[in-house]
C-alpha cells in the first residue's frame, strides 16, 4: 500500500524571513495549515538531523553553540519541504561572524544593512507568477515589494517597530539628554541611505503590518493612511512560558526588579536605573538580562544591580518566575516579546506608554503604564508593589490571564484573515 505524501494545496502567499524572526515561522505555519502558503523563503531552515550532524562535527561547547543558533532558525512545524526556499545562506554566517568578531554597534549596523539587502535582492527572485500575497520584513523589502507588483501580488511590509522617522528623532534627543548613555544607542543603524530605503518601501508597499495602536499611530503621524496599517500583535508560548508553583515566602529574599531584552538607552535603561534608586527599597535588586549594548560603566556599576548574559529561550521562564515586578520603560517598541513573556509568567509590569502597553495593560489591574523617561512614575508604582505583596500576586494572576490573550495561534488567525481579506 502507497504511503506517498498527498500535493500541497494550490496557496498563494509567499513569507520570507532573512533570520531567526519567531513570528514568521509562527505566520508560515498558519498559512500552511489554511493551504495558502506558496513558499516560505528563508536563510537557513535547519532540521534536528542538521542540528545533530553539525553538533558532531564540533567541540563539544561549540558544537552546543551552533545547535541553538540552528534551532532558532529550523523549519516551521507542519510546513512542507517543497514549500521551503533556502536563498542567501552565506548572508547568515557572515552577519553571526562579524557579530562575535567585533564589539562596534556601528559594524554590526552597516553589517545588518547588507545582509538584509542581500537577501533582499535574492527573496525577490523567489516570486513566481500566481503569487497573489508577500509579507516582506521592513528593510529588506524594497526588491520584493517591487517584484510583487511586476506579478500583480499584494505586496505586505512586516514593521517590527515605530515608524523609522520617529525612532530616529527619539535617538537623537537621547544623545542630548543623556550623553552619558549614549554609546549604548545605536544611531549609526538609522543611516541615510537606509533611512531613505525604508521611506521608499512605506510609500511602495501596499499593506503594512504593525503591532500595536502606538507603532501604528506613528505612521499615522506621518502621513500613512490608516487603511494601510494592520495591527497584529505578536503571541507568547504559553505552555513555556507559565507562573509555576508559588515559591514559599522567604523574608530574607530581596525584592527582584527585572528588565529583559537588548540593553540599550533606547529601552529606557537610565530612567530605569535613576527609578529604582529613588524608590530605595531595602533589600531590593534590579536585574538586567540581555546583551548590553556598547559599555557598561553608566549603570552596571550602580548598587544592587546585576546583569545575566543572554540564555537560552527554554531557561528564561525560571529568571522570570525569580522576579517580583518586570519593567520595560522603551523610547519605541512594536510587540515586545520579553514583556508577554513575563506577564504569561504572572509577573505584574510596568511599561511606558511607547510599548504595547495602552493595548494589553489594563492599568492598576495587570500592570501599569506609564509616560517614556519618568524615573519618578517608576519608582512610584515600584513602592506600591513592594509595599502590598497580596496585591502585587493579584496582579500577576490578571497579567497572566491576560495574556492567554496573546497566544502564537491567535497571532496565526490574524494573519489568515489579513492574507484572505488581500485576495488569497
Amino acid at each position: 500500500m502507497s504511503h506517498q505524501r498527498e500535493p500541497a494545496p494550490p496557496g498563494n502567499v509567499v513569507v520570507t524571513n532573512p533570520g531567526s524572526l519567531r513570528w514568521k515561522r509562527t505566520m508560515a505555519e498558519a498559512l500552511e495549515g489554511a493551504g495558502l502558503l506558496r513558499a516560505y523563503v528563508t536563510t537557513l531552515a535547519s532540521t534536528p538531523a542538521l542540528e545533530d550532524r553539525v553538533a558532531r562535527v564540533l567541540p563539544s561547547g561549540l558544537g552546543e553553540k551552533a545547535r541553538r543558533y540552528l534551532r532558532l532558525r529550523n523549519v516551521p512545524e507542519g510546513v512542507r519541504p517543497e514549500h521551503v526556499e533556502r536563498v542567501a545562506q552565506p548572508s547568515t554566517f557572515v552577519e553571526a561572524a562579524v557579530l562575535r568578531a567585533s564589539p562596534s554597534p556601528a559594524i554590526h549596523a552597516r553589517v545588518a544593512d547588507r545582509t538584509a539587502r542581500w537577501f533582499d535582492r535574492a527573496a525577490a527572485k523567489a516570486l513566481r507568477p500566481g503569487d497573489r500575497v508577500v509579507v516582506l520584513p521592513a528593510g529588506a523589502a524594497l526588491a520584493g515589494i517591487r517584484a510583487a507588483r511586476r506579478i500583480g501580488a499584494v505586496s505586505v511590509l512586516d514593521y517590527t517597530t515605530a515608524h523609522h522617522t520617529t525612532t530616529l528623532e527619539l535617538t537623537r534627543e537621547e544623545h542630548r539628554l543623556r550623553p552619558d548613555y549614549a554609546a549604548t544607542l545605536p544611531l549609526a543603524y538609522f543611516d541615510e541611505r537606509r533611512h531613505a530605503r525604508m521611506d521608499v518601501e512605506i510609500a511602495e508597499a501596499d499593506r503594512i503590518l504593525v503591532l500595536s495602536s502606538y507603532a501604528r499611530d506613528t505612521f499615522v503621524e506621518r502621513g500613512v493612511s490608516a487603511e494601510k496599517l494592520e495591527i497584529t500583535p505578536l503571541g507568547v508560548d504559553l505552555e513555556m512560558f507559565s507562573p509555576g508553583e508559588p515559591a514559599p515566602e522567604d523574608p530574607d529574599r530581596p525584592f527582584r526588579v527585572l528588565f529583559a531584552g537588548q540593553i540599550s538607552q533606547y529601552k529606557g535603561i537610565s530612567y530605569l536605573v535613576e527609578a529604582f534608586e529613588q524608590a530605595g527599597i531595602p533589600n531590593s535588586e534590579l536585574v538586567f538580562l540581555g546583551r548590553p549594548i556598547g559599555p557598561t560603566d553608566a549603570w552596571l556599576s550602580r548598587p544592587n544591580v546585576r546583569l545575566l548574559p543572554p540564555v537560552p529561550i527554554y531557561e528564561m521562564p525560571d529568571i522570570y518566575r525569580s522576579a517580583d515586578v518586570y519593567v520595560l520603560p522603551s523610547l519605541f517598541e512594536g510587540f515586545p516579546q520579553t514583556a508577554i513573556m513575563a506577564m504569561a509568567c504572572g509577573l505584574p509590569s510596568i511599561m511606558s506608554a511607547h510599548t504595547f502597553g495602552s493595548d494589553v495593560l489594563r492599568d492598576g489591574e495587570d500592570g501599569f503604564v506609564v509616560p517614556i523617561r519618568d524615573p519618578g512614575a517608576i519608582a512610584e508604582r515600584l513602592l506600591e508593589l513592594h509595599a502590598d505583596p497580596e496585591r502585587r500576586r493579584a496582579m500577576g494572576r490578571a497579567a497572566r490571564t491576560r495574556a492567554e490573550d496573546f497566544s502564537w495561534a491567535r497571532y496565526g488567525e490574524r494573519i489568515v484573515e489579513v492574507s484572505r481579506r488581500l485576495g488569497a
